[in-house]
């Protein structure tokens, strides 16, 4: 029985790769086509930065699934590979177990970090799409050696496709911002390591040429690395202390928009004009993050109904759930309350009636106070 299934594997494995993964790419062009909606009104209204960045990830991500999905299901060239469990099953559980990170907790991010991770993500996919050009056919989820690649990427490092895996991992743990996606991105981070020793291995036994290719180009950095870590470590020195300044100012102010939220109190337009400000200074302490956080889900809420993705029964019925979020959306929230106790032959619930009186509580000079990110 053993042995049937290590023949049917090692036979099959590239069509029952490419079944996941086609349904991992259909799955991502499913939420891209239900999110353009969302972009588009984004983009007329000039609110993109992350969400534009994210956008591209999901495109690409999607893209690079699809292209590979097409390449397991090609004839294959002559190829040597393992046989033995170890190097097969650590090259699967390292390709497709990252996926697992979805399932993970999250912790609060700041708009910067949400951007560095968004952005590291988009580098780590297009890096990857890069090598997938130059390495075409010869591309496969377990080690295999089929033919030796030197050109584009594989000049500049052994592994492109690992480095780009791994500055992707990088970006989800920032993204991420808890304990556990850290400890797993490093746990996937060090599988990307074994498989490159995998390969290495594979190739050296059966590409002549590789230890010259392999003596001229670093594994996971070009040789000049150490120049190269350097020039890092001085651009993050000069980042850092350009976003340090200023905190604890906008953290005293956060603590007051918080108190407003609390009080349940409204907003003024000079609110509005000072948290612009705040967004353009991009200074976010634990007070300032904690405070977005709250924001986020209300803004959210209130784009779906813009752009009719809920309607104003299901809007006014997540508001009872959420009164707080009155004060980020200001007035324009209580007309849609209004609009729909007025339209609404039945008596409204406890909850919007509360709505209700607050709403018709004198809010003269009121505003709004959402991300302009959302």
């Amino acid at each position: 029985m053993k042995k049937f299934l290590e023949k049917f594997f090692f036979e099959y494995e590239n069509y029952i790769f490419a079944f996941v993964i086609f349904a991992l790419s259909v799955d991502l062009w499913i939420k891209l086509w239900d999110s353009i909606d969302l972009y588009f009104y984004l983009s007329i209204e000039d609110l993109i930065d992350s969400s534009f960045l994210y956008f591209c990830v999901t495109f690409f991500s999607a893209l690079y699934m699809s292209i590979i999905c097409f390449i397991l299901i090609l004839p294959k060239t002559q190829f040597s590979r393992f046989t033995t469990l170890t190097p097969n099953c650590t090259a699967t559980v390292g390709g497709f177990g990252v996926y697992l990170i979805n399932f993970l907790p999250t912790g609060s991010t700041s708009e910067f970090q949400l951007a560095l991770g968004i952005c590291l993500l988009l580098i780590g996919v297009l890096f990857v799409l890069w090598a997938l050009a130059y390495l075409g056919r010869a591309f496969s989820v377990t080690p295999h050696a089929s033919k030796l690649v030197m050109k584009g990427p594989y000049s500049i490092v052994r592994h492109p496709m690992y480095v780009g895996n791994i500055v992707s991992l990088v970006g989800l743990a920032l993204i991420f911002n808890s304990l556990s996606t850290y400890l797993f991105c490093a746990v996937f981070t060090a599988l990307q390591v074994f498989r490159a020793h995998f390969e290495e291995d594979l190739m050296q036994r059966s590409i002549s040429g590789y230890d010259e290719y392999k003596s001229k180009v670093g594994r996971f950095f070009p040789k000049i690395r150490s120049i190269c870590i350097w020039i890092v470590v001085f651009f993050m020195a000069n980042l850092t202390q350009q976003t340090t300044p200023a905190i604890a100012g906008w953290e005293a102010q956060c603590a007051k928009w918080s108190k407003t939220v609390r009080l349940k109190g409204w907003f003024s337009p000079p609110d509005q004009e000072r948290f612009y400000d705040y967004e353009a200074a991009n200074h976010k302490g634990p007070k300032c993050r904690a405070l977005e956080k709250r924001q986020d889900p209300c803004g959210e809420m209130y784009i779906s109904f813009v752009i009719e993705e809920i309607s104003r029964k299901r809007f006014v019925t997540k508001l009872s759930k959420q009164p707080y979020c009155l004060s980020f959306i200001g007035p324009e929230a209580c007309a849609e309350v209004q609009k729909f106790v007025r339209s609404s032959s039945r008596k409204p619930r406890r909850s919007v009636q509360k709505l209700l009186k607050r709403c018709l509580q004198p809010r003269a000079g009121a505003s709004g106070l959402l991300r302009a990110a959302l």
